[in-house]
């Protein structure tokens, strides 16, 4: 039996929220991060009896919920981490530059110091929640994708000034993503369940990981000029 935190559709994350959720947690996973392992959720008739009396507002929303709702396997021993005044600690700063630089290849602009969206054990940092990353509508004019000319990093984000301050590598992150294909990006699309109705957003979001595959050094070579 494992524990699994379980996330299903409401107003504040629609099914588009879910999917992305789901090809985040699988880019990450495929990228080499440390990242909860992802699972479809169904509650029976009685655990939804059970929420009714204890939990009415979250009952209601299940029910209204795509079906499948999306799940993550709980990883032991890990809890929400924050950034103290005194920064991240030596031995994390690699992994910090890595989920930095992952992040601003998936435009998720939703982890930083007010709502940190990582778990550690002091050893490792696991990312978690990726409902905001890889909105794709208004790339290129609203914002700039990583591999533009006149890009910019996101100094909101958690570890930005450990990037900064680090000067870590991330050429192995560089050789993980080098070797994602155009197989693997259909494959992870291919995971969202046909049943959340959203289509159309999966289709952006493998639009703008080819494009980002095509670019990929140009990109990386982005995100090394912060870090130099």
């Amino acid at each position: 039996m494992q524990d699994v935190i379980a996330k299903f559709s409401w107003e504040q994350c629609p099914p588009q929220g879910l999917a992305r959720e789901l090809v985040g947690c699988l880019l990450a996973h495929r990228v080499g991060l440390t990242a909860g392992s992802p699972v479809f959720v169904r509650l029976n008739a009685d655990m939804l009896v059970e929420y009714e009396y204890a939990q009415p507002t979250i009952a209601g929303r299940i029910r209204r919920s795509v079906v499948p709702g999306f799940g993550s396997v709980l990883i032991p021993q890990h809890s929400t981490m924050a950034v103290h005044p005194g920064g991240v600690p030596a031995t994390l700063i690699g992994q910090a530059t890595e989920i930095w630089a992952f992040d601003e290849l998936i435009l998720n602009v939703d982890r930083n110091k007010h709502k940190p969206n990582c778990l550690t054990d002091g050893t490792r940092i696991a990312v978690i929640d990726h409902e905001k990353a890889l909105v794709c509508q208004g790339r290129g004019f609203l914002f700039l994708e990583p591999w533009q000319e006149t890009w910019k990093p996101l100094e909101s984000h958690l570890f930005y000034d450990a990037v900064l301050a680090g000067r870590s590598s991330i050429d192995k992150l560089h050789q993980e993503w080098s070797t994602v294909s155009e197989a693997d990006i259909a494959g992870i699309a291919n995971a969202v369940p046909i049943s959340w109705g959203v289509k159309s957003t999966v289709d952006e979001i493998v639009a703008y990981l080819y494009e980002l595959r095509l670019n990929l050094d140009s990109a990386f070579a982005n995100l090394k000029k912060v870090i130099a």
